[in-house]
């Protein structure tokens, strides 16, 4: 950890406190580990290494057989893959849930937020009021949506917080904020 002090905590230093006090301020519990700007750096440090693969799949995006498979063998019914045109290969994986009103759709949504902090990978969630026109009534959705940013589609992570948003909503305490069937 580097701690680089300001100017004005130098002069300070050099200015009101002798040298002795300094050494002890610095030895002080709360700033072990802690190098200051004066010091040389550590050359054991570890250094980055060349390629950055956070997810362990080459800095690349899954494609489409291997999405499909995971899609198939992991998650439960009702998600779905959105292919990029271009190349079809999937750029997301999405499923969306009714709920009876705003209240349950909100309830879910803290569930689906909680799920993501846990696990720091944050799936996307809209909450809408869409218009069944041929039925003339109203109907409360939650979009989920899992994609990795930083690959431009769907990592492993994306399958696995579908998968723990699939365990939750099967959760007793939340399954009674979600509605049966989303009518297409």
């Amino acid at each position: 950890m580097f701690c680089f002090a300001s100017s004005s905590v130098r002069a300070s230093r050099s200015a009101s406190l002798p040298r002795a006090t300094y050494v002890q301020f610095k030895s002080t519990k709360l700033f072990q580990g802690v190098r200051f700007s004066s010091e040389k750096p550590d050359p054991f440090a570890r250094r980055p290494n060349a390629v950055c693969d956070p997810y362990g799949q080459g800095g690349k995006a899954l494609n489409s057989e291997e999405a499909r498979r995971l899609l198939n063998t992991t998650l439960e019914k009702g998600w779905a893959l959105i292919d990029n045109e271009p190349s079809s290969t999937p750029i997301a994986l999405i499923r969306e849930y009714c709920h009876k009103d705003y209240i349950a759709a909100a309830s879910f949504i803290k569930t689906v937020a909680a799920v993501g902090e846990i696990n720091n990978h944050y799936p996307g969630i809209t909450l809408e009021r869409r218009l069944l026109s041929r039925e003339k009534r109203w109907e409360i959705i939650t979009s989920v949506r899992c994609h990795t940013v930083t690959l431009k589609g769907l990592s492993g992570n994306d399958f696995q917080i579908a998968m723990l948003i699939d365990v939750e909503a099967a959760r007793p305490e939340v399954k009674k904020y979600i509605m049966d069937e989303v009518d297409s």
